[in-house]
């Protein structure tokens, strides 16, 4: 497997972090969003995080990825 691509730490703004995680989620086989919250709530738990507040929305790791930096607005998100 080829190595990760830069992590988004030193991205230029949130174009480029935004660019980074689209790099990172493309390297890592496209897990879905859902799995990717199943993971930052492991994570977050794994730090001490209380479960109460642990997990992130979906549409909040889905707008992670929106290029344009916006927010969704509507329900496309739900397909995934």
């Amino acid at each position: 497997m080829a190595s990760p691509p830069a992590p988004p730490v030193d991205a230029d703004g949130l174009d480029g972090v935004t660019a980074r995680l689209v790099e990172l989620r493309e390297w890592a086989g496209q897990p879905s969003y859902r799995t990717l919250v199943v993971r930052v709530r492991e994570l977050r738990a794994d730090r001490g995080v209380p479960a109460s507040e642990a997990s992130p929305g979906r549409v909040t790791i889905y707008d992670c990825f929106r290029p344009d930096g916006s927010v969704s607005t509507s329900s496309s998100w739900r397909t995934w």
